[in-house]
């Protein structure tokens, strides 16, 4: 079975035991056959997919049912897949079609307004209950900051994968104020907030630190939560919410930040967002930018998260954003690289939908779920041993606009 042939050559370290539709076994890679992973193919013609495209056919074979584990989870063959795609196997299709990818990836990432309403509504104007199940009460759908109780010092991965998930909802209320440091903020500024999502730092800032939000999204769903919540919060005086393109912003703000948004951006569009900050932004004034990264420089979008989870989404390179920013007249005042602790988040969101499996099955059905679970699934593994990070980026317009080193950054993220 080449199927099996080619699981033989890529798996350096690991093994596993396929079962193909007719129920034939295959012993692929090195190890422990005694605890190794037992995936089953329910057709032939899923083995052909595989072989040829892995990189969506797995994503739709889980989503179908088609690939089956009888032994191991989703999350234990996902570690070991992730652990040696590390190890650097690619074939020469895997290169033609990543190059070919590279090539399109302008077309995929077509953001025009009229589009990126589309692409936001795909993927967040779901069952607002999914959400609330998944993220916790703080509704923040972005890496959290996990503080040293999370990860020690000296933590490897077989440690992460070991060990117990921090609380989340802490992590979170430490990541708004960690933000809020780096904004550097004073009563009664001016605040903009590009991709509010649920409104959850919008809300923060304002409660906490005096200040006049407002939230932007292409979200109906996040909108209508947003206004809600800052009803409940009696701050709807200090936040305004607005369904809302960045680039028909013109006010403007003595500080921006956007969280978990400037991955929908597209980098045909990045030049384009880093005027517009600049534009937007008082001679003082202040931005942060938190985003997922890559640090193996320019790619392109996974084939399968971008038809299923995030069309026209892209995660950036450093390399990209910054020479972006460059040209808009910004300064890069600070560059933080958060490692591991949105493999962290990822995995208690993965618990938590778990935990309303069934629910989920009923309102959504089992394609979604099981769909659902293996972005989330890959996703945690692709912190845990691929080339995601996330960078908080701080720009200003002045050099004088934020003092000269970094300790007013935890000052007031200790008394956020």
């Amino acid at each position: 079975m080449l199927l099996a042939q080619m699981l033989n050559r890529f798996l350096k370290h690991d093994a596993l035991i396929l079962i193909d539709h007719r129920g034939i076994q295959y012993r692929c890679g090195k190890g422990d056959f005694q605890t190794a992973p037992i995936i089953r193919l329910k057709t032939g013609w899923l083995a052909i997919k595989l072989l040829l495209n892995p990189e969506v056919a797995a994503g739709e074979g889980y989503r179908s049912g088609e690939l089956v584990f009888e032994r191991g989870s989703l999350r234990s063959v996902m570690a070991l897949f992730f652990r040696e795609l590390e190890l650097g196997y690619v074939t020469p299709l895997d290169r033609i079609i990543d190059f070919a990818r590279f090539v399109a990836r302008s077309l995929h990432q077509a953001n025009m307004p009229v589009f990126a309403r589309r692409r936001i509504a795909h993927h967040y104007d779901l069952n607002p209950t999914l959400y609330r199940a998944m993220l916790g009460p703080t509704l923040e759908y972005s890496c959290a900051f996990f503080g040293e109780d999370a990860a020690p010092a000296t933590a490897g991965v077989d440690w992460y994968l070991q060990s117990t998930p921090a609380n989340l909802d802490s992590a979170q209320r430490r990541k708004e104020r960690h933000i809020a440091g780096k904004l550097y903020l004073r009563p009664g500024m001016k605040v903009l907030d590009i991709g509010c999502g649920w409104g959850s730092m919008a809300l923060h800032l304002a409660k906490e630190f005096d200040v006049e939000v407002t939230g932007i999204t292409l979200s109906r769903q996040q909108l209508e939560i947003c206004k809600q919540r800052a009803e409940e919060a009696g701050l709807q005086n200090r936040v305004k919410f607005e369904l809302r393109d960045y680039r028909s912003v013109e006010d403007k703000f003595d500080r921006i930040v956007s969280v978990g948004m400037f991955e929908h951006v597209g980098t045909p569009f990045y030049r384009k967002f880093f005027k517009i900050l600049a534009d937007c932004l008082t001679p003082t004034g202040v931005a942060l930018v938190h985003t997922i990264g890559r640090i193996d420089g320019p790619g392109a979008t996974n084939a399968w998260i971008r038809k299923r989870i995030f069309p026209g989404g892209y995660i950036p390179a450093l390399s990209e954003i910054l020479t972006a920013s460059e040209r808009s007249g910004l300064l890069t005042a600070d560059v933080e690289v958060l490692r591991l602790h949105y493999a962290f988040t990822l995995r208690s969101w993965f618990e938590n939908f778990a935990a309303v499996r069934n629910q989920a099955v009923a309102e959504m059905g089992e394609q979604f779920v099981r769909m659902w679970e293996f972005y989330l699934a890959a996703s945690e593994m692709s912190f845990v041993y691929g080339k995601f990070v996330n960078f908080q980026i701080q720009f200003c317009k002045h050099r004088s606009a934020l003092p000269i080193t970094r300790d007013y950054m935890s000052t007031r993220t200790l008394g956020g």
